[in-house]
């Protein structure tokens, strides 16, 4: 837990029973002993990455719709951006970010008028094992007027 904004992460698939960064390095626990996390795969496969909110409303209670997204990030490949509303998985939308860069970079990502609802849960993953850094996320909301 994030102790600052109390946000959970949980990291799947590890047999890991506690993470810890040390001396440069992140250490992994496990029954066995400790490991160092390093290298960019997984015992030879990509290593996939998602980062998802849970339903946000953005304090305002009427329907909205997603207006634009600004990232700012660096990646070595493509991230997608997958958009859900009101809890509802079967209307995803999925945006592909286009910028590619070592240094930090702020793109705009369009988000479809259509998609519109009181809640909005978005996730952020990665394509093809591509390595990143989020800095930020921004949305910006329009309200369409009606109550839900």
């Amino acid at each position: 837990m994030n102790l600052l904004n109390q946000v959970i992460s949980t990291y799947s698939e590890y047999s890991f029973n506690s993470l810890a960064y040390f001396n440069g390095k992140y250490l992994g626990a496990t029954d066995t002993g400790i490991h160092v996390l390093s290298g960019d795969t997984d015992a030879g496969g990509r290593i996939n990455s998602t980062i998802k909110t849970g339903p946000m409303d953005f304090g305002i209670k009427q329907t909205k719709w997603i207006r634009d997204v600004w990232l700012t990030y660096r990646t070595d490949g493509n991230l997608a951006l997958i958009f859900s509303t009101d809890e509802d998985t079967t209307t995803e939308v999925q945006r592909n970010t286009a910028v590619i860069s070592e240094e930090l970079q702020e793109e705009k990502i369009k988000v479809p008028r259509g998609l519109k609802g009181r809640y909005y849960t978005i996730e952020l993953k990665n394509l093809a094992g591509a390595d990143f850094d989020l800095d930020k996320m921004e949305i910006m909301v329009d309200v369409t007027g009606n109550k839900r």
